[in-house]
């Protein structure tokens, strides 16, 4: 019962009623009807979420902690949801202390010693020593950085950084950045170590420091060792804004303007990540590639990058939008900016002997804020980067890169980018590609794609997945000709895709336009591992001939049935180098004998076969064999 019920303040959100449910009297106040009536009828939580404002910290008073997820999903970054208790927990008493904890590191000013019994003074003396016990928790092995007054207070014109990428320094992932074989600064280390000198000025750090950089100029690389550090002078003028970064010998290495920003992203929508579901970001596999295969397609002579500088997770094929990994590290973060901008916003250069570098960005806003994710010890966490190419920048939450600018360089011809890539046999697919051409083609794009001699899959420009015969298809980005296009089928895969163009092509050539076979002859293959051999077997079958196909060996013939169950093992033959494999093919052919043989090994390996063939049959040999020999002596003796 309560007898005397309170009035409902404004800062209590109703799940019991909504919209003109709130103006009923029973919703007025903390009533056993306002209660009965919350307990008999449907919540609208979801709703009630909504109205939290915005960067509130929301702590759930429950045993199971089930509406902090809830919560968490409904409004992902904008809300701090936090339970005080949690069923099955090993220890309840450190789980509401450590998230009593993160309200104090939310800026909630808490009393810890009203958690305790008051203390009465003085006291006890079998109290036990507060330094001693301190001894037995901390853990002396774990090496903690302690802050330091030059950190925050700045004397002096320059500020001095120093890069040691040794093992287990603190710079150490720079050794994962290389341009020609040796580990090289990134660009956007210069624009951290001129954010950290203002920040110092000014007397704060960078997580509570927004900035904006503007006509940024990159003048000359820094090569980093690991066997000693190197050191950079940054000299920040607050007033003007102009900073200035040198090496020890004095050069300048990057100019620009830097000012302290008020930037809100609520109030530019153009600057902020668009707040749904990560999952969001995945577009379907066709329209996008995946990490490895970005960095296959943004490939630089020159340029190596490994571990946390690769952390462009995926992008559309057309290059609009981008997933970017976000590990805590400004410099790895903001370098992944930079490949994406330069991927989007930069005309590609097709020449090998020459690459792009960074030369400068016309703006750069970084708002440090919007990054103060709680993604509970996940180590990493995924981040949407969407491209305007009418305002010429690209944008990932608050920090947008705009302008950039890029300059052509030689590439030396000792130094190339290490390749990485695997073969392996690939069957070709089930099914044969519909008669459908692109209407207009740009460029050819591989992802996770085989691309072997004159076979290549990818995708266009458009963001549709093709394969295509070419002259050359050893390549990440290839012209094309629209009559060589065929829309990849959705049942296929890409690496599947790039091994139909040339086999198919000549196996259609052979069957169709060379022959005149009818459903019921018989066509031996004399290789049914070879390419052109699996396809003209294919076709044949699909024409409903009497398909026999000869291979090497017992291996051979295993890969070819396990793969290709539709062809019997029993017209599968093994060539022994003897006549029995070739009484075998007469038993199959029957009377008639074979109608056509399709051969892809040389004259002499073809010998043996031309005994089961009719006298009106066909023989066609398949590569640049010299035929003329050949023709004179074997055909002329079966003539």
């Amino acid at each position: 019962m309560i007898p005397h019920p309170k009035p409902r303040s404004s800062k209590w959100i109703s799940t019991c009623f909504e919209g003109e449910g709130l103006t009923l009297p029973v919703a007025q106040t903390a009533s056993t009807e306002y209660f009965l009536s919350n307990s008999n009828n449907p919540v609208y939580f979801h709703q009630a979420v909504l109205q939290i404002p915005r960067g509130a910290i929301v702590l759930e008073i429950g045993a199971r902690a089930l509406l902090s997820s809830v919560v968490k999903r409904t409004m992902q970054n904008e809300l701090t949801p936090l339970a005080l208790m949690k069923q099955d927990h090993d220890d309840n008493i450190g789980f509401c202390l450590a998230n009593l904890g993160k309200c104090y590191l939310q800026g909630v000013d808490l009393n810890p010693l009203a958690l305790h019994p008051k203390v009465q003074f003085p006291v006890p003396l079998e109290t036990p020593m507060l330094s001693s016990t301190l001894s037995k928790m901390w853990d002396h092995s774990v090496t903690w950085p302690a802050p330091k007054y030059s950190d925050y207070c700045h004397s002096g014109d320059t500020t001095d950084f120093k890069v040691d990428i040794a093992q287990g320094k603190q710079f150490s992932k720079m050794a994962d950045h290389e341009v020609d074989g040796e580990p090289v600064l990134p660009e956007t280390a210069y624009v951290y170590f001129t954010w950290k000198a203002l920040a110092k000025k000014l007397r704060t750090e960078i997580s509570f420091l927004p900035v904006e950089f503007k006509d940024v100029r990159f003048l000359k690389r820094t090569t980093l060792s690991t066997e000693a550090p190197v050191t950079l002078k940054v000299r920040v003028s607050v007033e003007s804004g102009m900073f200035e970064v040198c090496n020890m010998g004095g050069e300048l290495v990057c100019t620009g303007r830097v000012y302290q920003s008020p930037i809100n992203p609520d109030a530019q929508p153009g600057l902020v990540e668009n707040r749904t579901s990560h999952s969001n970001c995945r577009v379907q596999d066709f329209n996008t590639l995946d990490k490895k295969g970005f960095y296959r397609v943004h490939k630089s002579p020159g340029y190596r990058r490994r571990g946390s500088y690769q952390n462009v997770a995926r992008a559309t094929v057309d290059f609009s939008e981008f997933t970017l990994d976000w590990e805590g590290d400004w410099i790895c973060f903001l370098d992944a900016m930079v490949q994406a901008a330069m991927c989007a916003l930069v005309p590609k250069n097709s020449q090998e002997d020459i690459r792009l570098r960074l030369a400068g960005l016309g703006r750069l806003t970084i708002d440090p804020c919007s990054m103060h994710e709680r993604n509970d010890g996940v180590k990493s966490i995924e981040l949407r980067a969407v491209v305007d190419h009418k305002e010429n920048k690209l944008c990932c939450r608050s920090t947008m890169i705009q302008h950039l600018q890029a300059v052509h360089e030689m590439v030396s011809c000792t130094q190339q980018a290490p390749v990485d890539g695997t073969y392996c046999f690939i069957p070709h697919s089930n099914d044969l590609p519909n008669n459908t051409t692109p209407n207009h083609v740009k460029a050819l794009y591989s992802s996770e794609v085989t691309l072997l001699g004159r076979d290549a899959s990818g995708f266009l420009g458009d963001g549709r997945r093709v394969m295509a015969a070419l002259p050359a298809a050893c390549r990440t980005q290839a012209d094309v000709s629209e009559r060589l296009v065929v829309n990849v089928p959705d049942q296929w895969t890409l690496e599947q895709a790039a091994t139909v163009p040339t086999a198919y092509s000549a196996a259609y050539y052979l069957c169709e336009m060379k022959s005149r076979l009818r459903p019921g002859d018989t066509i031996l293959v004399m290789d049914m591992l070879h390419p052109v051999g699996q396809a003209v077997a294919r076709l044949a079958r699909h024409k409903a001939l009497n398909v026999i196909g000869a291979v090497q060996n017992d291996s051979c013939k295993s890969l070819i049935v396990n793969n290709f169950p539709e062809f019997p093992p029993h017209k599968v033959i093994c060539r022994d180098g003897k006549s029995a494999w070739i009484r075998l093919v007469a038993e199959l052919a029957g009377e008639q004998g074979v109608d056509m043989i399709v051969s892809t090994l040389t004259p002499a390996d073809s010998r043996d076969s031309l005994t089961a063939l009719n006298k009106e049959g066909t023989f066609l040999c398949v590569g640049d064999h010299a035929m003329d020999d050949f023709r004179n002596r074997e055909l002329g003796k079966l003539m």
